[in-house]
């Protein structure tokens, strides 16, 4: 599948992940509606969000080592953060 069209996708599954909060609205309160759409922003938006941000990179760095860097820069700032909020 070419970037572009991943890319596409991916901001589209990202933006329905956000109408989950339209649902809790209708719904109204309701713990269990709440907690399934604080899971669903957390691990569906999150994991997009990263795997689009590392498809785009890779498509930069055609150099593996540089790329994997880069990756591991990047885990190592969300460990600190991480660290930091506990």
């Amino acid at each position: 599948m070419p970037l572009t069209a991943s890319l596409w996708i991916g901001g589209m599954l990202q933006a329905a992940s956000n109408l989950v909060f339209c649902w809790l609205a209708f719904v109204g309160l309701n713990h269990w509606a709440l907690t399934a759409a604080i899971v669903a922003e957390l691990e569906v938006h999150s994991a997009l969000e990263t795997d689009c941000f590392y498809l785009a990179l890779a498509s930069v760095m055609k150099d593996g080592n540089r790329l994997r860097a880069a990756f591991d820069e990047h885990i190592g700032i969300l460990e600190l953060a991480r660290a930091l909020r506990e």
